[in-house]
């Protein structure tokens, strides 16, 4: 029994091994398929490819091609998987796919869009909120810090809110660069170093909608 177990096996292997044995000696085994024996089951992927065929006509041949059926001579490859950007439903490998992705060729898991216009934060060059958007942004980051607002940071704020208010762009941006001043200050003092980098962020989006210099 054990003698016919292992012909059967034999037997069946060679069927999944013989295509490779069938091709030319140039050809490439890629696909898919499966097989199964006594006691064993698998998968495995294949099918013949024509040594130096190039399916696409992009210039470079099939068993070298990031994207076989896709033309894409250049070869790009952002995310440095195995698919071309071409043929990549995922350029940047951040798990959301390209067509609904605000950054797709920049990585952003979390997809945040601060200023609502369809482009991720992380490849967004401008952000779009208003200045008095922003400085409540500022007013709230304040707020949820575990040491609190602070009067000191809040007065400057509203003193900016102010400024802006009364169309005073100069005084607004000097009242910004002394918040800013004062956030450095305080940095690993009343402001932890992370709550210290979001303020300044936000600090210099408002001065680039201000257009402070």
């Amino acid at each position: 029994m054990k003698t016919l177990l292992s012909t059967v096996f034999v037997a069946l292997l060679a069927v999944v091994i013989a295509p490779a044995a069938l091709a030319d000696a140039g050809d490439s085994a890629v696909g898919s398929g499966t097989w199964s024996s006594v006691g064993y089951s698998g998968s495995r992927s294949f099918q013949f490819v024509e040594a130096g065929s190039d399916v696409d006509g992009d210039g470079v041949i099939d068993l070298a091609d990031n994207c076989p059926t896709t033309a894409n001579p250049d070869q790009s490859n952002i995310d440095a998987d195995e698919w071309g950007d071409a043929c990549d439903p995922d350029d940047d490998n951040d798990g959301v796919v390209d067509a609904a992705d605000n950054c797709p060729t920049v990585f952003n898991p979390s997809q945040t869009d601060t200023d609502a216009d369809g482009l991720g934060d992380a490849c967004d060059p401008v952000d779009n909120r208003t200045p008095e958007q922003q400085i409540a942004a500022l007013i709230a980051q304040l707020q949820a810090a575990p040491a609190g607002a602070g009067g000191s940071y809040l007065a400057k704020l509203e003193a900016i809110s102010d400024s802006v208010g009364a169309g005073n762009t100069q005084g607004a941006c000097n009242q910004l660069a002394a918040f800013e001043n004062e956030v450095r200050a305080q940095t690993g003092k009343k402001v932890t170093e992370t709550e210290a980098s979001a303020l300044l962020a936000g600090a210099a989006a408002l001065r680039a909608r201000l257009g402070c210099p």
